[in-house]
């Protein structure tokens, strides 16, 4: 769950090819955000986010579990994620929480200088 590149990258590996790098977070992020506007505009505002919920949670905590370590406090952030009733509060937090680990971890997922995303930042 939380990783929809990874049937490409077992794909890839059965049949013998090249396994495609997990994309970095800045490129994670922005499959987040168009997976939520489609299921946004599939649904429906109010019925959109409510099923968009679980897709999140699992992409923050992929995100999380992705880095050295990582994220102290990814969970507190799933948990903001799954009570936020404003699709544009859900993407800001989402886009910030992406950013943040950006600038934290860097493109290589790996420990920079602090293992936590300031929650007052997002």
């Amino acid at each position: 769950y939380g990783r929809p590149w990874f049937m490409g990258q077992a794909m890839a590996y059965a049949s013998g090819e090249s396994i495609p790098e997990t994309p970095h977070l800045l490129e994670q992020k922005d499959i987040v955000l168009k997976h939520y506007q489609g299921i946004l505009n599939h649904y429906g505002e109010q019925t959109g986010i409510r099923i968009a919920r679980k897709h999140m949670g699992w992409y923050l905590k992929s995100a999380s579990d992705g880095i050295v370590g990582g994220i102290r406090n990814a969970s507190t952030i799933r948990d903001m994620i799954m009570t936020m009733d404003k699709s544009d509060t859900v993407m800001m937090t989402i886009g910030d929480f992406y950013d943040c680990a950006y600038e934290t971890y860097g493109q290589d997922m790996k420990f920079k200088d602090s293992d936590v995303c300031p929650i007052g930042t997002l």
